[in-house]
Parts: structure tokens; sequence; C-alpha cells
């Protein structure tokens, strides 16, 4: 399913309410880290979302892959933070 038709399908079930938005600058929250413990400090951007509203599609700094994780593995980057790195 393209990200078009997963949109307009999210908008026909009324299930568009995400925490997150395509360009959040994010990090592995305590449980994310315990289960993600490879990832280092989990510094990642958000790329797209899964085939649930509970995936979340992130690349994370030096990372070159795009990764799809729990919601629950995220949380937001605090705004003062989110230009301290780059994901290039």
């Amino acid at each position: 399913m393209t990200q078009a038709l997963h949109e307009s399908a999210m908008k026909a079930s009324g299930n568009l309410d995400r925490p997150f938005q395509v360009g959040d600058r994010c990090r592995l929250s305590d449980l994310g880290r315990k289960r993600n413990s490879r990832r280092g400090v989990g510094l990642c951007e958000v790329i797209s979302f899964g085939n649930s509203s509970q995936r979340i599609r992130v690349r994370f700094v030096g990372y070159l892959s795009v990764h799809t994780i729990h919601v629950s593995y995220l949380e937001r980057e605090p705004d003062n933070s989110a230009t301290a790195y780059s994901l290039e």
C-alpha cells in the first residue's frame, strides 16, 4: 500500500491521531533503549509510518537504512536539542 493510499485509509477510519509527524526528531525511550541496545544514543528522524498506527519508520543517526519500530520505543526530542545533530 502506498503512503498516499495509507493516509487516505487512515483519514477514512478516523485514526489519524499520531504522536509523531514525518520529519520529527526523536530518540529512544527507556523501553526502546532496553530493547534496542545496539542503536547507541538512539537519535532518529521519523521517515514514514507502518501499516499500523503503532509502527513508525525512522532513520537513526549514523545509519543509512530505515527501521520500523513500535511507537512506545520513541519519545519526542526536546525542541532545543533538535538541531544538535544531523542525519546526513
